[in-house]
C-alpha cells in the first residue's frame, strides 16, 4: 500500500483512491501528518481521516461515513475507568488558568456494529452550556455533535500512527476541548 505525490493538487494514496483539491496544507508538519494518515487508513477511511485532519468535525465526517454505508447512525459509547488526568500538556493546549475545572470523557465511536475510533476528550465545562453538560455527562452523544451549536473550528494539533490530536475553538477564539482519537486499522 503506497502513496504518491501527483502534483500539488493530488495525492495518490493507493487502493485505487486519489485525494484531489485543496489538500495541500500551509505547514510543513501537517503535510507529513496528512500523508502518513491517510497511507495507514483503511481505503475507505483513507479521505475521511484526511478531512478530520485538515479541520472537519470527526462526529460529522464518521456520521456520514455511516450514513453513506447505510451503517446505521454514529454512536458514541463512553467508557467506564478513571479520568485521565489533565496534565501540564492537555492545559496548556486548552490555555486553562490555574483553578479552571477540566472534564474527562472517553468514548468509542462506531456504527453497524463497527469501530471506528476511540476518543480521549479533556474539556472546559465552564466554555459550555449547561445542557450541553448535562447531555455530555448523562447521554452516549458525540462529542462533535453536543457541540456543534457552538459553531466550533477544529484545529489539528499533530498526527501519526492513525492518531490525531486536536482543539476545538469556539468563534471567539476560546480553546475549549482537546482531543486524541485513534482511529480504527483496516479491518
Amino acid at each position: 500500500m503506497g502513496i504518491r505525490v501527483v502534483n500539488q493538487t493530488a495525492l495518490d494514496v493507493g487502493h485505487g483512491k486519489t485525494l484531489r483539491g485543496g489538500f495541500w496544507p500551509r505547514r510543513g508538519w501537517e503535510h507529513k501528518a496528512l500523508l502518513l494518515a491517510a497511507a495507514l487508513a483503511a481505503p475507505a477511511q483513507a479521505q475521511d481521516i484526511v478531512a478530520i485532519a485538515r479541520g472537519a468535525s470527526a462526529s460529522a465526517v464518521l456520521g456520514a461515513w455511516c450514513a453513506a454505508r447505510h451503517l446505521g447512525p454514529l454512536i458514541a459509547r463512553r467508557e467506564s475507568g478513571a479520568p485521565a488526568p489533565a496534565g501540564p500538556a492537555v492545559r496548556r493546549a486548552l490555555n486553562a488558568r490555574p483553578g479552571d475545572a477540566v472534564a474527562y470523557r472517553r468514548v468509542t465511536l462506531s456504527c453497524g456494529g463497527r469501530m471506528l475510533s476511540r476518543a480521549q476528550n479533556w474539556y472546559l465545562p465552564d466554555a459550555l452550556t449547561l445542557e450541553m453538560n448535562r447531555a455530555l455527562v448523562g447521554a452516549d452523544a458525540p462529542f462533535g455533535a453536543v457541540v456543534r451549536p457552538l459553531g466550533f473550528r477544529r484545529v489539528t494539533l499533530g498526527a501519526a500512527q492513525r492518531q490525531i490530536r486536536a482543539v476545538l475553538v469556539r468563534p471567539d477564539g476560546k480553546r475549549f476541548s482537546y482531543v486524541i482519537e485513534s482511529y480504527a486499522p483496516p479491518g
